[in-house]
């Protein structure tokens, strides 16, 4: 008990000390949260995020509507895509960081179990209704780090560009995209598919004119790996770490079919 102490030096602060001991002054004192949100389950874009940030060498917990998980164990099946699911991953010692999956639906009626968080990945918006259009736009508005969208999707490009002093990631299947090109003339960034030679797939980084490899081959290039990609460079992560995590999550996903 700090009680004694507090008695006897009442002007002097016994607890800044203790705090500071623990959390160094130059932290933020916050765990990197990336958040899924938009038309349809985006689950298979929040495993393969927490397999790169296991990668990194971080305990990862996952809320989605398939369950939550903590560096990759099962602690409650079902849906979970809710603030219920964020609440219970905050509370466990165990997280050094969260991906989670949140339905539009459920933000509007309870918001964010945390007032704000690094990077926000934005799919299908322009399928939703304008409620739920109007909660996409103020979730990204929360997301203090990057917001990452389709390069094809018109009203999640306009939301991003509405938002001031956040990084824009577009995600693309096709480099010849219009969009994506005037994105990357002004400097901006993506995550896309190209071929490699030999006809295999690849996941590429580009900022500006700036080129990066993030996985250089896979059979299949998804939407979800791209997603997944991006938020992990949001979250700072090196390609190296994006590469291994995705690796191994598309030799867990062929185990699990096997």
């Amino acid at each position: 008990s700090l009680a004694p102490h507090r008695a006897a030096m009442p002007k002097r602060d016994v607890i800044a000390p203790l705090v500071d001991n623990v959390i160094a002054p130059s932290d933020d004192e916050r765990i990197p949260i990336a958040v899924v949100a938009g038309e349809g389950s985006h689950g298979g874009i929040v495993e393969p995020l927490a397999a790169i940030l296991g990668a990194a060498g971080l305990c990862c917990g996952t809320a989605t509507r398939q369950g939550i998980r903590v560096g990759g164990s099962v602690v409650a099946r079902g849906d979970h895509a809710s603030h219920r699911g964020a609440e219970i991953l905050l509370n466990d010692p165990a997280c050094q960081a969260l991906a989670l999956e949140l339905k539009l639906r459920n933000f509007s009626a309870r918001g964010l179990p945390f007032d704000r968080y690094a990077a926000a990945a934005l799919l299908g918006v322009s399928a939703l209704d304008a409620p739920r259009r109007e909660a996409a736009r103020r979730l990204a508005a929360a997301a203090r780090g990057a917001v990452i969208v389709e390069a094809g999707d018109e009203t999640a490009l306009e939301i991003a560009q509405g938002l001031e002093g956040r990084r824009t990631i577009l995600l693309a299947a096709q480099a010849s995209d219009p969009r994506l090109r005037r994105h990357l003339e002004g400097g901006g960034e993506a995550v896309l598919a190209e071929t490699a030679s030999g006809g295999a797939g690849q996941l590429v980084h580009r900022a500006g004119k700036a080129r990066e490899i993030l996985l250089p081959a896979a059979p299949e290039v998804s939407a979800a790996l791209l997603a997944a990609a991006a938020l992990a460079l949001a979250l700072g992560q090196p390609a190296s770490a994006i590469s291994a995590g995705l690796t191994a999550a598309a030799e867990g996903a062929r185990r699990a079919v096997s």
